[in-house]
Parts: C-alpha cells; sequence; structure tokens
C-alpha cells in the first residue's frame, strides 16, 4: 500500500519550508498543494489543489498509483 503524507509547507518561501517537509516533495511520487508550491516540485508530479471533493478523489486515484504528498 503506498503512503499519503501531509506536511506544512509554510508560507510558501523555501527560507522558510521545513527542511522535512521539502524532503517529502523531492521523495513523493506525486504532491498536491497549492498553486504557489508548483517551482519546488517536478510538474510531472504536481497537482494544484481543487475543491475538497475533487482533491479527495485526486488523492484516492495517486495513491493507487504511488506515494502521496499534500502540502498544507
Amino acid at each position: 500500500m503506498n503512503k499519503l503524507t501531509i506536511a506544512g509547507g509554510g508560507s510558501g518561501n523555501p527560507e522558510y519550508m521545513l527542511p522535512v517537509t521539502a524532503e517529502k516533495i523531492k521523495n513523493s511520487d506525486y504532491i498536491i498543494a497549492g498553486k504557489r508550491f508548483a517551482e519546488f516540485a517536478d510538474r510531472k508530479k504536481f497537482y494544484p489543489f481543487g475543491s475538497i471533493e475533487n482533491t479527495v478523489k485526486l488523492i484516492k486515484q495517486l495513491l493507487e498509483k504511488g506515494s502521496v504528498t499534500v502540502i498544507v
């Protein structure tokens, strides 16, 4: 079973991002976050937040393929 991680992203400024969050962005198969975090993730694995309902569906779909980190 693939892993879901919820990580704090802070303000989106790389100087204030926790090292553990930066590590999760680097090592997760997929990232779901606000658009301000898009520059930190490979575009092929980044998905911006949508509605809550759509984001939950997306998380379920992506977990079937790999690990997912949600940056909040």
